[in-house]
């Protein structure tokens, strides 16, 4: 069934998408905006249009926490977001123009990259919301980021490049049930 079946006007220059299945919403950033829009997976309209600061780019969701995390081009913030509420809660100051956004939904750990700097900053995302560290990238600047929420490694492509870094322990454990 590969036909589309709607299109929905949205703020200038939609950046990036994602899809919040928990609350059942689509999340849409609009680059020449100040606005990020709701949408219903359900009814495909438009339910809320916030504004979350200049250039919002990059989204990241943590479905546990019912919190988004945007990004900003031409704005040294980051925007924290009650899906539920649908508001912004905090703005997190990052120092820099962010791009990428990548979040662990276990650990309630947030990834942010920068436009043009060799750094990934990490935060904590459940209670405070505050820069947890600083990750150094020697001159390597990323591109786009993801994370395992499993392994809790996190990847990152480096511009200019044909890396891909990966970050994190080297091993995990789980505990599977055993029927006998």
């Amino acid at each position: 069934n590969d036909t589309i079946v709607k299109t929905i006007d949205v703020s200038p220059h939609p950046m990036d998408v994602k899809v919040d299945p928990v609350t059942n919403q689509v999340l849409v950033t609009s680059f020449a905006s100040k606005k990020l829009t709701f949408i219903s997976t359900d009814t495909n309209e438009i339910t809320a249009t916030i504004d979350t600061g200049i250039s919002p780019w990059g989204i990241g969701i943590d479905n546990r926490e019912h919190r988004a995390y945007i990004a900003h081009h031409n704005s040294p913030y980051l925007a924290v977001v009650d899906l539920l509420n649908k508001k912004v809660i905090k703005q997190i100051p990052i120092g820099f123009e962010s791009q990428s956004i990548a979040v662990d939904t276990n650990e309630h750990k947030v990834y942010v990259s920068f436009h043009d700097l060799d750094k990934i900053v990490k935060i904590e995302g459940k209670n405070k919301n505050e820069i947890e560290t600083v990750i150094q990238l020697d001159n390597r600047i990323p591109n786009d980021i993801a994370v395992d929420p499993i392994s809790h490694k996190l990847y990152a492509s480096i511009k200019y490049s044909n890396n891909l870094w990966v970050m994190g322990p080297e091993s995990y454990s789980l505990n599977v049930p055993v029927v006998t």
